[in-house]
């Protein structure tokens, strides 16, 4: 350690890095931070206290650049290629309907945004969603070709000309920026495209490596590991892609997005507008031991609300002649004959539609759940309009005595709570 504070052999550093500081150099930039080299990889307590200040590095960086083709060190950052397998083909048409124009002909794998391709390896890696997020500048080494991007401007390699972006809020991900959306639109995309990507060590870092986007993004709010106060109700509506696992130890409530190993979803919702069925009354989450905010890794939390809920003895997906619905599980198959509870959620407000969650009775106190997934019920026409619960209790019990709807019984919540203002019982329960 005391040498490598002296000097760091150039000789002894991998291709990639040396081909890093060869690129800062032609920039015209002194300095250089490579995150291996500058937090000391075998402390704990130096990655605790560098690993916190990770965002705000790359924020006032000049310009972050991205070994986009590298699955390992020695790959480096170029790519040797005929240049004019990039530069497109410009051909002039003199006669067409249109009158004379020019087109810009290129192979197909030349795309606009090559080097965002998810086939390349940095793109596995979920660190590298903040690190682009946070840069004000982001010069990609792709397989085909570079790309020079920034919150106002991208050019690759293979266009003719750059493309102006509309939108320069706050990210570099293209998904993102084509359209003007909300801080919740932004944060549902931003952690679709992080837990598509890889963590070594998700136990420390399912939260950490997400936390300075969630920094920029709170404007006030409460973070929930991973989920935003304010819009708690369809903030707990996210789903999940096929291959989801909860993690092997606990590190997220059952409610948190990060509880889970695999891609997460927040659809885009169907209901607008929307009809909130569930009244919270407390939300919190205990940092870890040496976490200092509430944007790192937690060690608890819970959930304290009233829903309306209906208690069913699960069986596959089923349509009956007033009523469709899906259950959507988050990671393992259940078995038939298992006994859930739905808990709604929010409704169109005829109350023809509902989105809810699947919940799951915990061997704790009366009244505490875990997710284990979320459903959608559907009224079909010509039927009568009742309230969430109301309709399907009365569609399932009424029309279809075959399917098990059970009795709630005094240890599947805490206490009843005052009715909706439709009428339905409202029963408290927890979270965790």
């Amino acid at each position: 350690m005391t040498e490598l504070r002296n000097k760091i052999p150039v000789a002894c550093l991998t291709k990639t890095f040396r081909e890093a500081m060869e690129m800062t150099v032609r920039m015209g930039i002194r300095y250089l931070w490579i995150d291996s080299l500058c937090i000391i990889q075998d402390s704990e307590e130096d990655w605790k206290r560098e690993s916190k200040m990770m965002g705000a590095i790359y924020e006032h960086a000049f310009c972050n650049i991205a070994a986009a083709k590298a699955s390992i060190g020695d790959e480096g950052l170029f790519t040797h290629r005929p240049l004019f397998d990039v530069k497109p083909c410009i051909v002039d048409i003199k006669e067409t309907s249109l009158g004379p124009i020019t087109m810009f002909v290129k192979d197909e794998k030349y795309t606009e945004f090559d080097s965002f391709d998810s086939k390349d390896p940095l793109h596995l890696r979920a660190w590298v969603t903040q690190e682009w997020i946070m840069s004000p500048r982001v010069l990609h080494f792709g397989r085909y070709q570079s790309c020079w991007q920034c919150l106002e401007f991208s050019a690759p390699e293979a266009s003719h000309r750059g493309v102006w972006q509309s939108n320069g809020k706050i990210t570099l991900i293209p998904e993102l920026y084509l359209v003007q959306q909300s801080d919740f639109d932004i944060w549902g995309e931003v952690v679709a495209k992080y837990t598509a990507g890889d963590l070594t060590y998700p136990a420390k870092d399912k939260l950490m490596a997400i936390s300075a986007i969630a920094k920029k993004l709170c404007n006030g709010d409460t973070y929930l590991a991973g989920l935003w106060r304010d819009r708690l109700p369809e903030q707990l509506l996210w789903t999940t892609a096929l291959g989801c696992h909860r993690a092997d130890s606990w590190r997220a409530p059952s409610w948190s997005w990060a509880s889970l190993d695999g891609r997460i979803f927040y659809r885009r919702p169907r209901i607008w507008p929307r009809h909130t069925l569930i009244r919270v009354f407390d939300a919190k989450v205990t940092p870890a031991e040496g976490v200092t905010d509430a944007f790192g890794p937690v060690c608890g939390g819970f959930i304290h609300l009233s829903a309306d809920l209906i208690k069913i003895l699960y069986e596959d997906n089923f349509t009956g002649p007033a009523l469709s619905y899906a259950f959507y599980l988050d990671t393992e198959t259940l078995q038939a004959s298992r006994t859930l509870v739905c808990m709604f959620v929010e409704s169109e407000y005829d109350y023809s539609y509902a989105q809810g969650l699947l919940l799951e009775r915990t061997t704790g106190p009366r009244g505490e759940y875990r997710r284990i997934g979320t459903f959608e019920v559907q009224q079909e026409e010509n039927y009568e309009i009742l309230p969430s619960s109301r309709w399907f209790g009365s569609i399932v019990h009424g029309r279809d005595t075959n399917y098990p709807v059970l009795e709630l019984t005094e240890d599947d919540y805490e206490s009843i709570d005052e009715p909706s203002e439709d009428g339905v019982e409202m029963y408290r329960i927890t979270l965790v």
